[in-house]
C-alpha cells in the first residue's frame, strides 16, 4: 500500500539527509549526507555534449554522499559563480578550478566512489533516459560508446552495464531495479535535453522519461509517484501541467536547469526580503500628484505590477538573474514591481534566492524597497488546483504555506486555474490557512479578466480576518492588439493584448473610488514581452493624463484593498 511506500521513503529521506541540510517538515528536495566543502568547477565549453551527459551523472551520483563539482558557463553564469564566491565564508565551501578545463582528471580523483560505467548509444533516443534512470538507480556514470576507451583510460572503472547492446528503454531500467528510485521526484525530460537536468535526477535518484503522459509505458512511470510531489522538467504546458495535476502532481519548469545537486545543497537559513523598508504609498512624485499624496481620499486608482513566470526553475538559474527584459533591468528601482518567484527556490538554490533578495532595488530617495517577491503559481509548484484530487489538496496548500513562510514571500500567492472564476472551494482551502494572506488568481487560456467576468472577492475567516481573491484587471502582453481592428477572440473569450500606450490609456479612464475594488488594479507583465522599461514607459505616460493614480508593491496593494474596499 502507498501509505507503507511513502513510509519507507520518509524514512530513506531521513537517511539521506545530512547534518547541514535546512529543510522544512515533509520537504520533496533531499539533500547530501554531508555539505559541500571543496567545489571543483568544471567549465562547460571544454565539455562536448555526450562528456555533458557523463559529467552530469558523474555530478549527481557524488552529489549524493556530498556535492563535489559544478559546472559553469564563462560570462552566462558569472553572476552566480560571484556570488558564491562573494558567500563562500557564509556558506561554508571553497571553489577551486584546478581542473576546470580537464575534467577527466576530476573522473580520475573520484573514480573510487563509482561501481563502474553504463556504455549507451547517444544516436538512440530511447537510450538516453534509460541510461540517466541508470545511473539513478546504481552509483555508475554514462559513458556513450564513442568515449569509453577514453573514460577507462581516466577512470579505470569496469563496464557495469551495456544499454547499447542490450537495447533497454526506462522501463526495463525500471523492472530491473525498481526498488532503487524515488517515490517523491520524477524527471520528465525530453531525451535531447540531456545536457541539463540529469545531475539533479541522478542525485534525487528519479526516473527520468518522456512522452505522452497518456502513454501506458510513461502512465506506468507516473504511476510509482506519490501524491504531492514534484515533477522536473517540460513539456506542453497546458496538457502537461493539467495532467500532472490529475495525479496529485505539481510542476517545476526546469528543462534547462543546471547544478541543481549542488545548489539544493547550500543552506541559508532566515531568507528575508527586508520588507520593513516598505513605504504606505511608493508613488512616482509629479507635479501633478506631489500635493495630492498625503490623503487617499484624492487618489482615484491604485495600480499594482507584477511579473509572470517566477515558478520557471530553469528561467531563474538562467537568464532572469542578467536579463534587461527582468531582473538585469536598469529600470528596476523606478516604480515598486512586484515579482513571482517559487517558494521551492528556498530549498532547490537557496543562493540564489538570496542573491534577488539582496539585490532588490530601493528607491534612490525614501529608500522604500521597490521589488517585492511573492509566490508563483500555484504556491509550491505549478498545478491547477481545479484538477488536483480535492483529498490531497489540503496538503499541497499546508505545505506550500509553510515554503511561502520560510521564502518570506509574505503570504501572498498567484495561483493559475481553467475557469476563469476560481472555484470557491479551493480559495476556501488556500486562505483558511493562517499563513496566506490573499490570492492572486489568472485563468490559464487568458491571465486576466474584466471585474464583469471575475470580480474581486473577500474572504472572510472566523477570527474576523478579510482575506483577498483578485484577478489581474490588465495586462502588459503581446498578442491580439484591438486598437489595429483585429477580431480577438480565442476560445469564444475576448482577449485583449495591451502595450504601455494602450494600457495607460485605458487605466487612464479606470478613476473610482477608493472604497471599492474599481479604485484598485492588478496588471500581470508577461516576462516574455514585456519587463521594467515598459513598467516604467506605462507610468511616464500616465504623468500626462488626469488621473491621479499611485504604483505599489503587492503587499501595500492588498493591504490597501483590505484597509479601504467596503463590501
Amino acid at each position: 500500500p502507498k501509505s507503507q511506500i511513502l513510509l519507507i521513503f520518509l524514512v530513506v529521506l531521513y537517511l539521506q539527509s545530512g547534518l547541514g541540510c535546512n529543510r522544512v517538515p515533509g520537504s520533496p528536495y533531499l539533500c547530501s549526507k554531508f555539505p559541500p566543502s571543496e567545489v571543483f568547477l568544471v567549465n562547460d565549453s571544454s565539455l562536448s555534449s555526450v562528456d555533458q551527459l557523463t559529467y552530469q551523472t558523474f555530478q549527481g551520483v557524488l552529489a549524493r554522499t556530498q556535492p563535489r563539482t559544478m559546472r559553469f558557463r564563462p560570462g552566462q553564469d558569472n553572476w552566480l559563480i560571484d556570488n558564491l564566491q562573494q558567500n563562500s565564508q557564509q556558506l561554508n565551501i571553497s571553489l577551486n578550478s584546478t581542473f576546470q578545463n580537464d575534467y577527466f582528471q576530476l573522473l580520475h580523483l573520484f573514480r573510487t566512489e563509482f561501481d563502474g560505467y553504463a556504455l549507451y548509444n547517444i544516436n538512440d533516443v530511447n537510450q538516453i533516459n534509460a541510461v540517466i534512470s541508470l545511473c539513478s538507480a546504481v552509483n555508475v556514470i554514462a559513458v556513450n560508446i564513442s568515449q569509453e576507451e577514453t573514460i577507462k583510460k581516466a577512470t579505470s572503472l569496469p563496464l557495469y552495464l551495456n544499454l547499447a547492446e542490450l537495447n533497454w528503454t526506462v522501463n526495463d531500467v525500471y523492472e530491473n531495479f525498481p526498488s532503487n528510485f524515488s517515490t517523491c521526484g520524477f524527471s520528465f525530460q525530453e531525451p535531447s535535453m540531456y545536457e541539463y537536468l540529469a545531475d539533479y535526477a541522478v542525485f534525487g535518484r528519479m526516473i527520468t522519461d518522456y512522452g505522452e503522459p497518456a502513454n501506458e509505458n510513461v502512465s506506468a512511470m507516473l504511476a510509482t509517484q506519490l501524491p504531492n510531489c514534484p515533477v522536473f522538467g517540460w513539456s506542453s504546458e497546458n496538457i502537461f501541467v493539467g495532467n500532472m495535476s490529475e495525479r496529485g502532481l505539481f510542476v517545476h519548469a526546469s528543462d534547462w536547469a543546471m547544478g541543481l545537486s549542488f545548489l539544493t545543497n547550500l543552506d541559508e537559513a532566515n531568507l528575508n526580503q527586508n520588507t520593513e523598508t516598505l513605504a504606505e504609498y511608493n508613488v512616482p512624485k509629479t507635479e501633478q500628484t506631489e500635493e495630492k499624496i498625503e490623503k487617499s481620499d484624492n487618489i482615484s486608482q491604485t495600480i499594482c505590477f507584477l511579473v509572470s513566470d517566477g515558478d520557471n526553475i530553469q528561467w531563474l538559474l538562467n537568464g532572469f538573474a542578467t536579463s534587461p527584459n527582468a531582473f538585469g533591468s536598469t529600470y528596476r528601482g523606478i516604480v515598486p514591481i512586484g515579482w513571482t518567484l517559487s517558494s521551492a527556490l528556498s530549498e532547490l538554490a537557496p543562493s540564489v534566492m538570496r542573491y534577488f533578495y539582496n539585490n532588490a532595488s530601493k528607491n534612490s530617495e525614501t529608500g522604500a524597497l521597490m521589488d517585492l517577491f511573492v509566490d508563483a503559481p500555484s504556491g509550491l509548484g505549478y498545478t491547477y488546483p481545479d484538477l488536483f484530487p480535492s483529498a490531497d489538496f489540503p496538503t499541497f496548500v499546508n505545505l506550500s504555506a509553510t515554503f511561502n513562510n520560510k521564502a518570506d514571500l509574505q503570504g501572498l500567492v498567484n495561483v493559475i486555474g481553467n475557469p476563469i472564476v476560481p472555484l470557491t472551494e479551493d480559495m476556501d482551502v488556500y486562505l483558511s490557512n493562517p499563513a496566506f494572506r490573499a490570492v492572486f488568481y489568472y485563468n490559464y487560456n487568458h491571465y486576466f479578466a474584466s471585474y464583469d467576468q471575475f470580480p474581486p472577492y473577500f474572504v472572510n475567516q472566523k477570527d474576523g480576518l478579510r482575506k483577498l481573491v483578485m484577478g489581474s484587471r490588465y495586462y502588459l502582453w503581446e498578442g491580439c492588439d484591438p486598437t489595429l481592428g483585429n477580431n480577438c477572440e480565442d476560445d469564444g473569450e475576448p482577449v485583449v493584448s495591451y502595450n504601455p500606450q494602450t494600457l495607460a490609456q485605458v487605466l487612464e479612464q479606470s478613476a473610482a473610488d477608493q472604497s471599492t475594488f474599481g479604485g484598485y488594479s492588478l496588471v500581470a507583465v508577461n516576462v516574455w514581452n514585456y519587463g521594467p522599461e515598459d513598467v516604467v514607459n506605462t507610468v511616464n505616460l500616465l504623468k500626462s493624463s488626469s488621473l491621479n493614480y499611485r504604483i505599489v508593491d503587492p503587499v501595500t496593494f492588498v493591504d490597501l484593498i483590505t484597509k479601504n474596499v467596503k463590501t
